[in-house]
């Protein structure tokens, strides 16, 4: 359908998924005295949002771009609950944690090829995050999924996502897609647990070259992705519990930190070992929580929502309302300018979902 071609085009010029040069977004882990966070940065031009809880034993099938491929969708019945944050629709986020707290992020990777047609069923970078969550709750099980599904390449397009996942281990890991093959990183080949928009072995590059000046040289501070990488991984390193502030405000510092030029839309706390979520706007800079722990995430039960930037502080967990294609067609339509019947196919996907249990 000449829409879905469309609408996945549309959504890869848009924020963190054009080049790093203009929209940069950053991610990293903090693994210290028993505390596991993650934080996130997407930077962009457009702010709306929204947050969903995403419920458990749901049959879906991927949305994929039916013009340019003869492929089979990847067909799953989620394993897990999650909450994520999106900006076209249910099952489309550039990020979230499930219930397993598995954390999986999006960032742009200019120069991201992935793998031609083969056997294995396709699903669109767009909607692998939620795949991802939905169904693994370890590095090792997201990683070993490349073997039974194919990341389909965005038409016409030189470039796409990479993304970043940590599990409740403090296990971490980039997964690229470069020359046609998923690369990945993770244990002793990810030595830095940090990610902007270039590749990960250029970076770690960059870095060493930076340490190699033996300190004699500041800190980067331009927003280049090679310099915010070089920031953020200075203070990840440094940070001692016993001599800074919580975990959770360090890491809203190191997102500050490395904002740059183009606004800063959303920072993203992700506190795993409490299985909560804290996070600030924009549009509104007060932080706020959700309790992961507070949702029921049974399919029989009806699908959440919450305006990221809701005039809200402090817990919002009971402040999400339902679900309705109503409203996730009207929250599409605050961001993207398009087509109604492209708009129609984005928001009416989560009707082709089943509930299973």
């Amino acid at each position: 359908m000449k829409i879905n071609v469309f609408l996945n085009v549309l959504l890869m010029l848009t924020i963190c998924l054009t080049p790093q040069s203009i929209y940069p977004c950053t991610t990293f882990r903090l693994d210290k005295g028993g505390q596991l966070v993650v934080g996130y940065n997407m930077d962009g031009i457009f702010g709306d949002g929204t947050i969903i809880v995403n419920k458990r034993n749901v049959s879906k099938t991927a949305l994929l771009y039916s013009e340019v491929t003869c492929s089979k969708p990847v067909k799953w019945t989620s394993r897990h609950g999650s909450i994520t944050f999106n900006q076209y629709g249910c099952e489309f986020p550039f990020s979230g944690i499930n219930e397993a707290r598995l954390v999986v992020d999006l960032l742009m990777l200019w120069g991201t090829q992935y793998p031609p047609s083969d056997s294995r069923p396709a699903i669109s970078p767009f909607q692998w995050v939620q795949y991802a969550l939905d169904n693994f709750s370890s590095v090792e099980q997201v990683i070993a999924s490349d073997s039974q599904t194919r990341m389909l390449s965005p038409p016409s397009l030189e470039g796409g996502p990479h993304f970043f996942i940590c599990d409740s281990t403090g296990n971490c890991a980039v997964i690229e897609y470069l020359e046609g093959k998923m690369i990945n990183y993770t244990k002793e080949k990810m030595p830095v647990k940090v990610l902007s928009n270039d590749r990960y072995d250029e970076c770690i590059s960059n870095l060493d070259m930076y340490k190699s000046w033996g300190g004699d040289m500041p800190v980067p501070q331009s927003g280049s992705a090679y310099d915010r990488f070089v920031r953020a991984a200075d203070m990840v390193k440094t940070y001692d519990p016993k001599k800074s502030k919580s975990i959770c405000d360090y890491a809203f510092s190191i997102l500050a930190n490395v904002k740059w030029s183009t606004p800063t839309q959303w920072s993203i706390v992700y506190d795993l070992r409490n299985l909560r979520v804290n996070y600030h706007t924009i549009d509104n800079s007060q932080i706020r929580y959700i309790d992961l722990n507070s949702f029921n995430f049974s399919c029989k039960t009806p699908v959440k929502l919450l305006d990221i930037n809701a005039a809200l502080s402090g817990d919002v967990t009971k402040k999400f309302t339902d679900y309705s294609y109503e409203r996730n067609r009207g929250d599409i339509k605050k961001v993207w300018d398009i087509p109604e019947e492209a708009l129609n196919v984005s928001a009416r996907y989560p009707e082709t979902t089943i509930c299973t249990e």
